[in-house]
């Protein structure tokens, strides 16, 4: 009989050495291809957008220099391969800078539209409210609300604000477990509290804890158990608002969805995004999506109040540039392999044999252009980094990209 363990072990390929294949670029100040492979976002890096980074930020501060909740809508059209990631991706690293200028928190999230599933939009937001506050104090969005009412002088009055019953029973009685019992009996309430406020079913014995007669059965009233929320973490000075990137939103047109899908969903996220403020109460919102061209014009048809709300008639839409010549590219190129050879000099003090820009040629630049944009205009930047990247492959051999 063969022995398994021999034979897995002879046919394992040794793993390459990184390092040693990298080794070839350290001459130009480079650790590693200086152009991401396909998908990969280096959120740092943007190019040719100027005009429209520059009208998301002053959106931004509209909402943070506002006394009263605000809510804003941007949306971001281009082609497929077009920067719409990597533009949706920019404006969440650069956000929580600007805030932090303004001494602000927001909740950051992101979502893919195709799912079509308010609830799973929702489901996203209360995770990442949980990793915000786990960052800050170490523990979960309801267990950190609990915290700060704690600490109030008068917690009841801020209790007794809430619109919605079932918020403020369930709120009273973790707050009154967390003072009586604040360890294990604590816990499992906040476990319960957690399942109801993401709409999961709750037990007969949960819900008699929690003093609730039914779960959250419908997306309405998710919605709302969520801005109840939100408004009062904003009162507790726990966090300011929402920042949330909803990508692709041409996806709900191509996932095999039903139209009575599409409108229900999207009517949900209008929903969302008219009760985050009502009468200058609730929390800030900054709500930014992402469409192709196509996407776009099929939101328009189906539902022309949405298109026009959340930013996508032309003259409002972010229209992100393309790379339309040959100058342009190489600029785009140096732009990476700038950022990349920075990179590099954190860590190294000595000087490499040659220039970083040296890696690669106008000449090579101008035929990946000429390639990606096939015949057109432009090309999609996209289109344009997998060439880059290739080009460096074909160049260096097998190289670490991460």
């Amino acid at each position: 009989m063969t022995d398994p363990l021999k034979n897995f072990l002879k046919d394992i390929q040794k793993p390459v050495n990184k390092q040693a294949a990298n080794i070839a670029l350290e001459k130009f100040g480079l650790e590693l291809n200086p152009f991401p492979p396909n998908r990969m976002i280096v959120p740092d890096v943007i190019y040719g957008q100027d005009q429209n980074v520059n009208r998301f930020l002053t959106t931004s501060v509209e909402i943070l220099n506002a006394s009263a909740p605000q809510r804003r809508a941007v949306a971001i059209v281009a082609g497929t391969g077009g920067g719409k990631t990597h533009f949706l991706q920019y404006c969440r690293h650069a956000f929580p800078q600007v805030s932090k200028k303004f001494g602000q928190r927001f909740i950051l999230s992101e979502f893919v539209a195709g799912s079509g599933k308010m609830m799973d939009l929702i489901r996203n937001i209360i995770r990442d409210s949980d990793e915000m506050c786990k960052e800050l104090d170490g523990c979960d969005f309801l267990t950190a609300i609990v915290r700060e009412l704690e600490i109030q002088k008068a917690p009841d009055e801020h209790l007794e604000k809430l619109r919605i019953p079932e918020v403020r029973e369930v709120l009273s009685r973790l707050l009154s477990v967390k003072r009586a019992q604040p360890d294990f009996s604590f816990e499992m309430m906040i476990s319960f509290a957690r399942k109801w406020i993401s709409a999961e079913t709750l037990t007969q014995t949960e819900k008699r804890k929690l003093g609730l007669v039914s779960r959250i059965s419908t997306p309405a009233f998710a919605v709302k158990v969520l801005r109840e929320l939100f408004s009062l973490a904003r009162k507790l000075h726990l966090f300011h608002g929402l920042f949330i990137c909803i990508d692709e939103i041409e996806s709900l047109f191509t996932r095999g969805l039903s139209p009575a899908q599409i409108q229900a969903f999207l009517q949900d996220v209008r929903y969302f995004y008219d009760e985050s403020v009502r009468d200058e109460q609730g929390f800030d919102l900054l709500l930014l999506t992402a469409s192709t061209t196509t996407g776009a014009d099929n939101l328009l048809k189906v539902n022309p109040p949405i298109f026009q709300r959340f930013g996508y008639e032309r003259d409002n839409r972010l229209l992100l540039n393309q790379i339309e010549s040959v100058g342009d590219a190489i600029e785009f190129s140096y732009k990476y392999v700038d950022y990349y050879n920075d990179k590099w000099k954190e860590n190294n003090r000595s000087r490499p044999e040659q220039a970083a820009r040296n890696i690669i040629t106008p000449k090579e630049i101008e035929t990946a252009f000429i390639a990606a944009s096939a015949g057109h205009r432009a090309a999609a930047p996209g289109s344009l980094l997998d060439l880059l990247h290739k080009t460096i492959q074909e160049k260096f051999g097998p190289l670490q990209n991460s």
